[in-house]
């Protein structure tokens, strides 16, 4: 019992974070085409969506899937299509299935590595190794993930504080890619529905693995530092997506005055 709700806990912390960032991404995108239109996707989409696309196309090769068709960024206005990874597997195997998960969500863990990467450079990499040391915590129930949510608002709160203080001439042009990478880091509704019967067999075995444990008398432990850690990168992306909305309704006003 004590490991399946190890298992539940992490289940549930990355599902909480994967759908808050879904949510995030479409309302900012909301708020941005309805005053910006197209032009939002363009200011944004020439780096975010390559990124997105390059994710599904380097996973798809690691899973031998053949690459059928690849356009990195060719935004369609009539269609709303803005990239593509086209990729096909002869057969039908649990291997396949596992690699439609990796390939659908593959966007969101190479936006979480970019967004990284772009704090480093803001903070530096030994400061932003500091703040994201998260502090140590053991969870015993679903009701605690609130304490991971705790400590990476706290977290992501100090961050906040160290890119102002560590700010230098780079700063708009760094705020300015974090926007471009977080507004296409999601994966799309496409994704995800290519990506859903992989994930349940993710979770069979994860369950299976779990029960096994248990019988040889093994307690299995929720990573709650990397849950914090995934929460703290979600947190800063989703800024950087509020900002951008932000910035889209606040251009329409300055324009009224």
């Amino acid at each position: 019992m004590h490991n399946l709700l190890q298992l539940g806990i992490l289940l549930a912390g990355v599902a909480a974070i994967a759908m808050a960032l879904h949510a995030v991404e479409r309302a900012s995108s909301r708020v941005v085409s309805h005053h910006f239109g197209w032009r939002g996707v363009l200011v944004t989409g020439w780096l975010g969506v390559p990124l997105h696309e390059l994710a599904h196309l380097v996973t798809a090769k690691l899973f031998g899937h053949r690459i059928v068709g690849v356009a990195f960024f060719d935004p369609d206005p009539s269609t709303g299509t803005l990239g593509y990874v086209r990729h096909a597997h002869s057969k039908r195997t649990v291997w396949q299935l596992v690699g439609n998960a990796v390939i659908g969500v593959a966007p969101l863990v190479f936006g979480g590595i970019a967004v990284a990467a772009l704090l480093a450079w803001m903070v530096g990499p030994h400061e932003l190794r500091r703040l994201l040391t998260p502090p140590p915590r053991a969870l015993h129930d679903l009701a605690d993930l609130r304490l991971v949510a705790s400590d990476a608002v706290a977290m992501a709160w100090r961050l906040l504080q160290a890119i102002w203080k560590h700010r230098t001439w780079w700063l708009p042009l760094q705020v300015y890619l974090g926007i471009c990478v977080a507004s296409h880091c999601t994966p799309s509704d496409a994704d995800m529905e290519g990506a859903w019967a992989g994930g349940l067999v993710v979770a069979v075995a994860a369950l299976a693995g779990v029960a096994f444990a248990a019988a040889l008398g093994m307690r299995a432990t929720a990573p709650t530092g990397v849950l914090v850690l995934m929460t703290v990168i979600a947190v800063m992306t989703s800024a950087f997506q509020g900002l951008w909305a932000a910035i889209a309704a606040g251009s329409q006003q300055f324009e009224t005055r």
